[in-house]
C-alpha cells in the first residue's frame, strides 16, 4: 500500500512517487516550519507551540456536558472516530 506508485509530469519529465514517500515528505515539511514557527516564538520571549497535540477540543466541564446532550439529542455517537451510529428507532 505504502509502496503504490503514481506518476506526474513536470515540465516534461515524469516524475515517480510512492505513497510513503509524499506522507515522509508531508511530515518533514511540517516539522521544518513548525521548527521556524518555534524559533521565531522562542526569539521573542514566547511559549513554543507542540503540534502532536490530540484532535480532539478541551472543553470545560459546562461545555462538555452540553455538547454530550447535543449527541445524545442527535443521535451521535460520542466517538466520531468509531465509525458507530445509533439508530433513532
Amino acid at each position: 500500500m505504502l509502496q503504490d506508485e503514481f506518476r506526474r509530469e513536470l515540465n516534461g519529465q515524469v516524475q515517480i512517487h510512492t505513497r510513503q514517500g509524499v506522507l515522509m515528505r508531508l511530515l518533514t515539511h511540517d516539522a521544518y516550519h513548525i521548527g521556524e514557527i518555534n524559533q521565531t516564538l522562542g526569539m521573542n520571549g514566547l511559549p513554543d507551540m507542540y503540534i502532536w497535540t490530540s484532535r480532539t477540543a478541551t472543553l470545560s466541564p459546562s461545555s462538555a456536558a452540553q455538547a454530550k446532550s447535543n449527541e445524545e439529542r442527535e443521535g451521535r455517537d460520542s466517538n466520531p472516530g468509531s465509525g458507530n451510529t445509533r439508530s433513532s428507532a
